[in-house]
């Protein structure tokens, strides 16, 4: 975070001028590399934020760096008490691993990291619109996208299923490659709603979550972008009085229909976040 003695920034160099090789007779410390302080969200799946763990810690022993490892809840929003906090203070964790919708509203707590997601994007390819569109401000990247904790939510259902009762052949909508856009192009809201119709009937309901918890409200936002609906903009102004949005509002009555039972749901919207 900016503003703390030891920025991320200096870490990482040091961090990598550590590793490279030293003409003897040097002898590299236990923590040649510095300290680094990471704080992270507490994942409520069981053994996730271990194995998170486990990482740091391999990798700040092979370099050499003295790392504090803690993990923060986000029961009553401790995470984003702890990021504000130390945003105020100008001081606390190094790296904050935090969720990427926070990025935006605490930008200016945060240094830049162009340098460390330019070159991973370069090896690897594009990351996900979503990603970009909420790690990157104003043409800089503000957070490195992960896949701890990755906001991407994709949809999961059970091709049998959809195949059966909705005969909608799922893989061939989506191979592997190009989709099939005759497919992709049918697949609206009314549609989905006779989905969910022939599957209710079939004793195999399915429906899309629609609560306070951000795994279901995020697909709220699919909701509103799909009819072109966008409640605020790029500059943070309130642009939520358009016929787009009472076009979403109008269709909304037809929610429930999506959601007829309280069984557990055979397609979820499901974050697997960092």
């Amino acid at each position: 975070m900016a503003g703390t003695l030891l920025t991320r920034r200096a870490v990482l160099t040091t961090a990598a001028l550590a590793t490279t090789t030293l003409a003897a007779p040097f002898v590299r410390g236990a923590y040649a590399a510095g300290k680094l302080s990471f704080g992270t969200w507490d994942h409520w799946v069981p053994g996730a934020s271990e194995v998170l763990g486990k990482i740091c810690r391999e990798w700040a022993e092979k370099e050499k760096v003295d790392l504090t490892f803690d993990l923060i809840t986000s029961n009553g929003d401790k995470d984003l008490l702890t990021l504000m906090a130390e945003g105020q203070a100008r001081a606390g964790h190094d790296i904050m691993g935090l969720r990427v919708w926070y990025v935006s509203a605490q930008a200016d707590n945060f240094v830049p990291v162009d340098d460390v997601v330019e070159p991973v994007i370069q090896k690897n390819g594009k990351v996900s619109q979503g990603c970009e569109y909420l790690g990157k401000i104003k043409g800089h990247w503000m957070a490195v996208p992960t896949c701890y904790g990755s906001a991407a939510g994709p949809p999961c259902a059970r091709i049998d299923l959809f195949k059966e009762y909705v005969g909608l052949d799922i893989q061939k909508m989506y191979p592997v490659g190009p989709p099939d856009t005759a497919l992709t192009d049918q697949w609206t809201w009314d549609y989905l709603l006779t989905a969910s119709e022939k599957c209710m009937k079939a004793g195999k309901p399915f429906g899309i979550g629609l609560s306070t918890c951000t795994d279901a409200i995020n697909m709220a936002g699919s909701v509103f972008a799909s009819y072109g609906a966008n409640l605020v903009d790029t500059e943070g102004t309130i642009t939520v009085k358009t016929d787009a949005t009472r076009q979403v509002l109008d269709g909304s009555r037809n929610w429930p229909r999506l959601c007829p039972t309280a069984s557990l749901p055979m397609t979820t919207h499901r974050t697997t976040r960092h």
